[in-house]
């Protein structure tokens, strides 16, 4: 295995699959990204009548939630050491892009083989079982996505199912 990718938006799926990811990472003594990615809105270009305050509303924004990553990423790093899990190798990233699109660069940048995610994220209480951007990478990243469930707590994989279609592809 090369390195780990785990797409967050800190929510408290997105921190169980965390623990799990850094308990494969610590095991197979590989670096864990941790990823956020936020989508900026689209602002008319005469906001409030002043086009020119259009950067400086973008850049706020950028640094909210810049911001808010650095201390979640903090929490992360205590939520590891509570489980006194070794976060040496942990390396945190913030993209401006959509899920699918800042997991997609981040595989290519950072060598990544595995992609562990949450089963849902702040969207809990959609009926689906699995969330539309845990779905999005499934269908459209050609890695393998280790979905951890909302509960489950990390133990040594000693079985895995193969799901097929059995298409020659």
């Amino acid at each position: 295995m090369k390195n780990i990718l785990l797409p967050t938006d800190y929510s408290a799926t997105a921190n169980n699959a965390f623990i799990y990811a850094l308990h494969l990472a610590n095991k197979f003594g590989v670096k864990l990204y941790v990823l956020y990615s936020y989508t900026a809105p689209v602002l008319s270009a005469v906001h409030a009548g002043q086009p020119e305050m259009l950067s400086t509303v973008y850049q706020e924004i950028e640094q909210s939630k810049h911001e808010y990553s650095q201390r979640k990423n903090k929490e992360l790093i205590e939520l590891a050491k509570q489980h006194n899990l070794n976060t040496d190798n942990t390396f945190f990233l913030f993209e401006n892009d959509t899920v699918l699109g800042s997991v997609a660069k981040t595989i290519q940048d950072q060598d990544i083989s595995l992609i562990v995610m949450g089963v849902r994220g702040n969207n809990a209480e959609s009926q689906s079982t699995i969330g539309s951007n845990t779905a999005s990478v499934i269908r459209n990243i050609q890695l393998p996505v280790l979905v951890v469930p909302r509960n489950a707590s990390y133990e040594e994989i000693n079985k895995i199912a193969f799901t097929t279609l059995f298409r020659e592809k």
